[in-house]
């Protein structure tokens, strides 16, 4: 059962573009601005045909992932079974899936899914299908810069946790991921407005 009532974005999201709106003004994603900023060689020397299988691969488990949460559709997948396994034993309540957030100006995304746990703190997650395991320096940040962006669209909630969810075939994995503070999320998201090199390291240091 649902607990929270969340804030609805006005940018519209064109699935089929996967660009985003508002008043007519196209936004940047998350992903696109991280790539640039800070993650530019991250896919280096994989060839297209491989990535676009691995996009494919991992568009079909979030679509799995999103029809059981929303109407209760299981499709039977080893990666839907693992995720319901991690998700109970984690104690999480489904909140949301692909809730989209913004700043209004710069940057648009859509969190994979919100939860609450027993004590009704939230929890942001998003699921990673790649080969090796989670990347947790890339998802420390898309993350920090999801809870700034979910706590500047609901300004009476507070983000507990960040939550980094593995599912590949036969495995699956679940694990804590740590927030960048919000001066530096918001250090990133002008200099890419502003079109500036990216002064920070990778791990969220100001330069002195």
């Amino acid at each position: 059962m649902k607990t929270l009532k969340l804030n609805k974005s006005s940018v519209v999201f064109d699935q089929e573009a996967h660009t985003y709106h508002l008043d007519g003004v196209e936004l940047s994603g998350v992903t696109g601005m991280l790539k640039q900023m800070l993650f530019a060689d991250k896919y280096a020397g994989i060839s297209d045909e491989v990535l676009a299988k691995a996009a494919q691969y991992g568009t079909s488990v979030h679509e799995g992932v999103e029809l059981y949460e929303t109407l209760g559709a299981d499709d039977g997948s080893r990666e839907v079974q693992n995720y319901r396994k991690l998700k109970e034993l984690a104690g999480l309540n489904f909140e949301e899936s692909e809730y989209l957030v913004s700043d209004n100006e710069t940057i648009a995304s859509s969190i994979d899914l919100v939860f609450t746990d027993h004590d009704g703190g939230i929890w942001l997650a998003d699921i990673k299908t790649t080969y090796g395991g989670l990347d947790k320096e890339y998802l420390s940040w898309q993350l920090s810069v999801y809870a700034y962006l979910f706590e500047m669209a609901n300004p009476d909630y507070k983000v507990k946790g960040l939550l980094g969810v593995w599912l590949r075939h036969d495995d699956c994995k679940m694990d804590y991921i740590n927030r960048h503070p919000d001066a530096v999320v918001e250090r990133l998201i002008q200099e890419y407005a502003q079109g500036l090199v990216c002064s920070l390291s990778k791990s969220g240091e100001l330069p002195a």
